[in-house]
């Protein structure tokens, strides 16, 4: 009996250790679970290349974007800004395109084969965007960027 009584207490102590380290482990993920990082959902490979290379120029094309990381543009190019006022370039300089132009069967059309700019709704601190020789149909994305005061879609074609 004494084995059996001894086996019991034991085992009801192995026990309490599991669910205590289980509770420890539970209670851990609910106090990280603030820390959860929301990603924006960019479909288009293109943009979201363009999107973190506006966030710093050293970031992998393809990282997820989160809904952080997009409060940090205030400005957004398709050309590499280097921290210059985009409203304020000349539009004669040469700039480096952060996504290549590839010409199309006319003489004269060019495009960066981008279509779409969904995700940047979330960038709620932009003031400043410059979007040329895309192929974006769809701009309702700015509608509600309240603080955006420079837009520039020139030479956009858009499919109708």
């Amino acid at each position: 009996m004494h084995k059996k009584t001894t086996f019991i207490a034991i085992l009801l102590s192995l026990m309490m250790l599991l669910s205590v380290g289980v509770q420890n482990e539970v209670m851990g993920y609910v106090s990280n679970s603030d820390e959860i990082e929301e990603y924006v959902n960019i479909p288009d490979k293109l943009f979201l290349k363009v999107v973190n290379k506006n966030i710093d120029k050293n970031r992998a094309d393809d990282e997820k974007v989160t809904k952080e990381d997009m409060l940090k543009l205030k400005q957004l190019s398709v050309y590499q800004s280097d921290g210059i006022d985009i409203t304020k370039v000349d539009k004669n300089s040469k700039r480096e395109s952060i996504i290549p132009m590839y010409k199309l069967d006319t003489k004269w059309m060019v495009t960066r084969k981008m279509k779409s700019i969904e995700g940047i709704q979330y960038a709620k601190n932009l003031e400043a965007i410059e979007l040329s020789e895309c192929e974006i149909s769809d701009i309702t994305p700015l509608k509600d960027l309240k603080k955006l005061k420079y837009i520039e879609i020139g030479l956009l074609m858009f499919h109708l």
